[in-house]
C-alpha cells in the first residue's frame, strides 16, 4: 500500500491565480502525485486548465481528465 507525504497546498481564492509554484521539493523522492480540483463559474463556457512541471511540455506525464456539467 502506498503512503504519501505531503510537502504542500496551496488554496486559490475566487479571483484566480495564473501560477503556482511549489520549490524546494526533496530530491530524496521518487514520485510526484499531484491533487487539483478546479471549476469554472462562467455559465456556458468550455475553460483548458494547463498543467507543466519544470517548464516542460511534453507529453511525458500520465494524466486523467475528469468533466461534469455540474447537474448530475
Amino acid at each position: 500500500m502506498a503512503t504519501y507525504t505531503k510537502i504542500g497546498a496551496v488554496t486559490v481564492g475566487a479571483g484566480g491565480q495564473a501560477a503556482i509554484a511549489f520549490t524546494n521539493i526533496p530530491a530524496t523522492y521518487t514520485d510526484l502525485v499531484v491533487k487539483l480540483s478546479s471549476r469554472n463559474t462562467a455559465a456556458g463556457e468550455w475553460h483548458n486548465l494547463d498543467f507543466t512541471i519544470n517548464g516542460l511540455t511534453s507529453s511525458i506525464y500520465n494524466s486523467l481528465t475528469l468533466y461534469s456539467t455540474g447537474s448530475e
